[in-house]
């Protein structure tokens, strides 16, 4: 039996994001999502609420959050509690301490990639809807050539990312959620996000920050984002 999952967003929570939980959970019951595993920056109340207003509509939901590091960001799966260093040998320590699971994101952005630090991961995204199609591919390539379980997110920030990436988890006969999402998922739809769209979570971030100059900058990338793709 396979489980449909959406792994990999945030919600209001995180400041680069307005999706109410709520609006999440009614996504998800509309599109048959069986499991929700979100991934608020460097904090789990997001995963918490969530899984407060999915339970009443038979959806699992795995507490998880996107830590920022020295290394770069980490995800965290199974947590019971917030990673609280910002050093990253600590965070996967702290992550494994609680019976968890360190995933690695986007390995190819924004990260310090070392033999330490990517062999103490328990798996690679290797598909980032936010990601160029080159980027993805070397995250493939490394998650097979670290013989690490591969996982599939849309790194959501707005509703219109939500469904981009819908992967499944194998669950075998007596498989816990962990047990099976330990082996990676298994891809359903990959489709990227477009600049427009992270433009306008910049903006979120700006406004939510009180940074106008940056808010009128992301806002500006936007639109012409926008004309861009309309006009190809």
């Amino acid at each position: 039996m396979r489980k449909r999952i959406l792994f990999h967003f945030h919600t209001s929570h995180s400041v680069d994001s307005n999706l109410m939980p709520q609006e999440i959970v009614e996504f998800a019951v509309q599109n048959q999502i069986q499991v929700l595993a979100p991934t608020d920056h460097n904090t789990i109340r997001g995963s918490r609420e969530i899984r407060e207003l999915a339970e009443a509509h038979g959806i699992e939901t795995i507490i998880g959050a996107e830590y920022s590091s020295d290394h770069g960001d980490i995800i965290g799966l199974f947590l019971q509690d917030d990673a609280y260093s910002r050093k990253a040998s600590e965070i996967v320590q702290e992550i494994h301490a609680q019976g968890g699971l360190a995933i690695l994101p986007h390995p190819y952005r924004s990260h310090h990639l070392t033999d330490d630090f990517l062999h103490s991961f328990d798996g690679i995204e290797v598909f980032n809807a936010r990601l160029p199609e080159q980027l993805n591919r070397l995250a493939w390539e490394l998650s097979v050539m670290l013989k690490k379980p591969a996982y599939f997110g849309a790194d959501a920030h707005l509703s219109e990312e939500l469904g981009l990436v819908v992967a499944e988890i194998e669950m075998n006969n007596g498989d816990e959620l962990i047990d099976a999402a330990r082996k990676g998922f298994h891809p359903v739809s990959l489709t990227q996000t477009t600049p427009a769209m992270i433009y306008r979570s910049k903006m979120i971030a700006s406004a939510k920050s009180g940074t106008p100059i940056r808010y009128l900058q992301s806002m500006a990338k936007m639109l012409k984002a926008r004309i861009k793709g309309a006009a190809l």
